[in-house]
Formats: structure tokens, sequence, C-alpha cells
């Protein structure tokens, strides 16, 4: 019986990013940042995404959702999720990292992977139970700001530096 409560409390940490529906539909965020960017100016969009999620560990810093036409409602991070950390690897991995433990059996490490579409305006997030996808531009060396909606459904989560 313990074992099913903690496998949904599992669940929900390990998808933070994914957090409850799969999303057909994206939406790029239109965020300017002319400051602290990580870019050459050679680079092409794609390659500054890239360059900018590898280039550190991010934590979440805000998470979203809105049925509907609604406004975003904030959701909360838990005290024993905000410790956690996220690292975007070249092996298109996203390692998760976190001493403090929402449950006693939780992993200290877990994974996801992710991909980019060929604009690399958008970031799929993929394990074995859920995909979804997430539009974001110009991201700066200091945050990320990923968006998704659908018909019924908006989200916003907001990454930032470690």
């Amino acid at each position: 019986m313990e074992d099913l409560q903690y496998k949904p409390r599992l669940k929900m940490k390990r998808n933070i990013l994914l957090v409850t529906l799969m999303l057909g539909t994206m939406v790029a965020c239109k965020k300017e940042n002319t400051t602290n960017t990580i870019s050459t100016p050679s680079e092409t969009a794609a390659e500054k995404a890239k360059k900018v999620l590898m280039s550190g560990n991010w934590v979440m810093e805000s998470n979203a959702m809105a049925i509907g036409n609604g406004p975003l409602i904030p959701i909360p991070i838990e005290d024993c999720e905000k410790d956690d950390y996220l690292k975007f690897t070249s092996t298109k991995q996203i390692m998760y990292f976190g001493t403090e433990k929402c449950e006693l059996d939780e992993p200290s490490i877990d994974s996801m992977s992710y991909s980019f579409n060929s604009k690399a305006d958008s970031i799929t997030f993929s394990d074995p139970e859920n995909t979804s996808t997430f539009g974001f531009s110009n991201p700066s060396a200091n945050q990320i700001v990923f968006n998704a909606s659908s018909e019924n459904f908006k989200q916003k989560i907001v990454l930032k530096r470690k």
C-alpha cells in the first residue's frame, strides 16, 4: 500500500517539466534580452539555444498552468523540491539531481530525454510515460522561459541558472 502512494508522488517530481498533460500545440515566448546572452554573431538560433541549455545547471524558478483562456495559476514548488536542479547533457538527456527527499525511497538522480525541432524554437521532453513540447525564444545565460498551450490548456515554466 505504501508503494502505491509513493509512485504518484515520485512520478510528479520526476516529470516536473511534463506536469500533467501531453501537449500537441506549442507557442514560442517572445522575450527580448539583449544583455548577458551566450552567443557569437555567426551562431544560429539552434546553436545558441543548445549552448545556453548545456552551459550549466538549472533550477525551477516558477511553474504556472491555466485551463482554457483562464489566468496562469502558480504551482507551488514544495520544500523538498527546492534543492532539485537540472543538467541538460550533450547526449540529449536531462539529469535531475536533488538531495532533499519528498519520499524516503526517492532516487537522488533521475533523467528524461529532450530534443529540439529543426529551428530550435521548441523543445520536446520525453520519458516512457509522457511527451510534451514547449516553445521558447532568446534564452539568456541566466533564464529560460518555456511556454506550451493547446485549446484547453497552457503552461509556463521558468528555469534560472543555479
